[in-house]
């Protein structure tokens, strides 16, 4: 049977079509996750397992949801009074960064305009310098 396409046309298809998924999933990858808020300083020592874990955990216990954690990176979520807050945190075995795109709410939770929820990130941070430093101390 003969095909449709010459040889080097379905060759040529079929690399444009893989460099066009393979391009939206970089570029989903590479997605800025939100303005930069915060970095914190993670104690030597920890490995970036247990900063995750430490992530998590302290975020947790400030009502935040833990929406996907993979590679070097935990995404939360937090709706309360009037805000979404979206954060990403991108961390390693030496530094966290807290990243936000965070936004006010209407009573529908209809996002309004973009604002940073400075409060709630203050504190989680000050629970993570705690964790991060409690951890650490446990390991020496």
């Amino acid at each position: 049977m003969k095909s449709l396409l010459p040889s080097a046309s379905l060759r040529f298809l079929t690399a444009l079509l893989c460099g066009l998924v393979l391009g939206a999933a970089l570029a989903r990858a590479g997605d800025p996750p939100g303005a930069l808020v915060q970095t914190l300083a993670v104690p030597a020592g920890l490995r970036t397992s247990e900063v995750r874990r430490i992530i998590e955990r302290s975020a947790i216990e400030r009502g935040w949801t833990v929406v996907k954690a993979d590679g070097e990176r935990v995404s939360l979520k937090l709706v309360d009074r009037g805000y979404e807050g979206n954060l990403a945190l991108e961390y390693n075995p030496s530094e966290i960064r807290i990243f936000s795109d965070s936004f006010r709410i209407d009573r529908a939770g209809q996002r309004t305009k973009p604002a940073v929820p400075a409060s709630w990130i203050k504190f989680l941070a000050k629970d993570l310098q705690k964790d991060l430093g409690l951890a650490a101390l446990a390991k020496s």
